[in-house]
Parts: C-alpha cells; sequence; structure tokens
C-alpha cells in the first residue's frame, strides 16, 4: 500500500520545483498532479517529478490520490487558486505571503472553517528546528527579557522578475519582508506601533523597506527588506542578559549565542520536508491549522503588512476587491 501524501501543485515556477525536488527524495510524498497557467510548463513540470499536468486546475486538485493542494503562484492570484482547491473540498498550503491583504485572508479562512478544512500558510522557516530552538531558548528567558530585534533580508533582483511587477504583487514586502516581520511576530508578538517607510523602485513596487515595530513589552524590532540592492540576511536578538546572532536566518543552520558570559554554536539543518511532513500529518489527523504557523498568526503578519503597504502608498488590484 502506497502511504506517501499526495500533492496537487498549483504553480510549476521555482520555489514549486524546490519543494519538489526535497519532498519526493524522502518517499514520504508523491505529487499526483501540476497546474499551471502556461500548460507547457506545466508539461515540464510533470515529466520531470513524474506526475500529470492538467490543463483545468479543478481536474488537477480533484485528480484521484490528492489529500492537499500546494499552492506556489503569484500572489495576486493565492486567493483565487485557494478558493478553487477548497471548494473543490481539498485543504490548501498556501506559500507566503499566503494572501496579497487581510480581507482576502479572513474570507479564505470563514469558509475553510465552515467547511472543515485545512488551510496554512507555507512559512518554512518556523517549520525547521532552528526557529524552533529560538523560540524555545529565548521564551524560556536564556537571554533575559527581549530589548530589541535587528533583522534583515535585502537581496538584488533584475529588472525582468516577478518581485518588480505590481500586477504579480512585486515589492520586497510580500516576498522578503514577510520574513523578519513573521520572526518579530514569532518572538515578540503583535506590535502596538508599526512605522514604515520605502523607496518605491521605477517599476512601482517598495523596492527598500524600512520598518519599526515597538512592542508590548517596550521592545523594538528594526527590520530592513529590500529587492534593491544586497545588504545582509541577518537577524540578531539583544536581551538583557545576552544576546544570539542567527546568519541567514530565514534558512539558517546555526545560531551564535552569547548568554550569561558564555559563548556557545547551535547548529542543525533545515529543509522544505520539514513544513511538508508536518502539514500531511496534520490534514491526515483532520486538523485545520498547524501549530506552527497557527491561523491567527498568518492574519496579524498580514496586518502589519497591510499597515505597512498604506504607509508606503502601495496597493494592489486585489485590494480594490
Amino acid at each position: 500500500m502506497d502511504k506517501r501524501f499526495g500533492w496537487a501543485y498549483i504553480g510549476s515556477g521555482g520555489i514549486a520545483r524546490k519543494t519538489a525536488s526535497q519532498i519526493l527524495a524522502t518517499n514520504n510524498h508523491k505529487i499526483v498532479s501540476v497546474w499551471s497557467n502556461r500548460k507547457e510548463n506545466a508539461d515540464d513540470f510533470a515529466k520531470k517529478y513524474n506526475c500529470l499536468a492538467f490543463e483545468s486546475m479543478e481536474d488537477a486538485v480533484q485528480q484521484q490520490g490528492v489529500e492537499g493542494v500546494y499552492i506556489a503562484t503569484p500572489h495576486t492570484v493565492h486567493f483565487e487558486n485557494a478558493m478553487t482547491a477548497l471548494k473543490c473540498q481539498k485543504p490548501v498550503l498556501i506559500e507566503k505571503s499566503i494572501t496579497v491583504n487581510a480581507k482576502e485572508l479572513r474570507e479564505l479562512l470563514a469558509y475553510a472553517n465552515k467547511n472543515n478544512l485545512y488551510v496554512g500558510e507555507a512559512m518554512w522557516t518556523k517549520f525547521n528546528p532552528l526557529a524552533k530552538f529560538i523560540k524555545d531558548y529565548v521564551s524560556s528567558g536564556n537571554i533575559g527579557d527581549v530589548l530589541e530585534l535587528e533583522a534583515s533580508f535585502c537581496i538584488w533582483f533584475p529588472r525582468n522578475k516577478r518581485l518588480n511587477r505590481p500586477e504579480y504583487g512585486g515589492g520586497a514586502l510580500l516576498d522578503l519582508g514577510v520574513y523578519p516581520i513573521t520572526y518579530s511576530h514569532m518572538l515578540l508578538g503583535k506590535p502596538t506601533k508599526i512605522n514604515a517607510k520605502t523607496k518605491l523602485n521605477k517599476f512601482g513596487v517598495d523596492g527598500d523597506d524600512q520598518i519599526k515595530l515597538t512592542n508590548k513589552n517596550g521592545s523594538v524590532s528594526n527590520l530592513s527588506t529590500s529587492i534593491s540592492k544586497y545588504r545582509s540576511i541577518n537577524a540578531n536578538i539583544v536581551g538583557s542578559k545576552g544576546k544570539i546572532k542567527i546568519p541567514n536566518f530565514f534558512f539558517g543552520n546555526k545560531a551564535l549565542i552569547n548568554a550569561d558570559g558564555k559563548k556557545s554554536v547551535f547548529k542543525t539543518d533545515h529543509s522544505y520536508t520539514y513544513q511538508f511532513d508536518k502539514v500531511a500529518a496534520d490534514i491526515r489527523l483532520g486538523k485545520l491549522e498547524s501549530e506552527e504557523v497557527q491561523h491567527k498568526d498568518s492574519l496579524e503578519i498580514i496586518e502589519i503588512m497591510d499597515d505597512c503597504r498604506e504607509q508606503f502608498g502601495v496597493y494592489y488590484e486585489n485590494d480594490r476587491h
């Protein structure tokens, strides 16, 4: 009997291929079907990952053996694609950012909860051992009270990339900024005050963002994200009794700790399989969400980003609906 979890893949681009390669290597998963808005891309994906390509998303989702639907399309169609899958009575795992705005997410969650269907945001960072260790280590008081978090995710993207196209929800915030905001939310919860500014690039999307979150305990999260230039991909947590430096925090495999006068290094691995294994297990258990990325978390984070975009003056077509 085949015990592998069966996925329908919606989208066949870079992130779809990265996750597919990793999850198929474990033999815990199989990709049953794929749909893309370009059939030739779906055909190429299907040939490489041994699945069936469909011209209709509904047919891909409803193919026999599909237990969950992974949505890896541009932000601006996440809501539409997810709702299509949910109306076919299928659980969904949606790439971050889960929707363009909070209004879309509330509607998705309302439908899913009413119909007892799983919805999850593919924030793979929170499923990996490093983030789980950091969360537990900090919440246990090992570095005292958190005073400040600095986190940055800044990479230059060429002009032809999706991130520079407003019609696809382009810009730094939804693709990259979601990571430092998620890290702050994971450690310090929903902020009490948000100050955000950006430099729009020539394509009209937020190219270089600076975000300051004031948190309930009085701490401050200074976050930066950019698609206009490379700076760094690091997080630094400063506490009253110590500090932690996390290189490449969104997918990193180590943390440099200085607490109570002692230095140490925590090392681990990272993989998309942690996320897919857990989500698959939760779906089979009949859960509506995963504890790592709860609905409340995703909603509060998208509300933070809605606030940031309002301060930026950046809006998408989805915001008109």
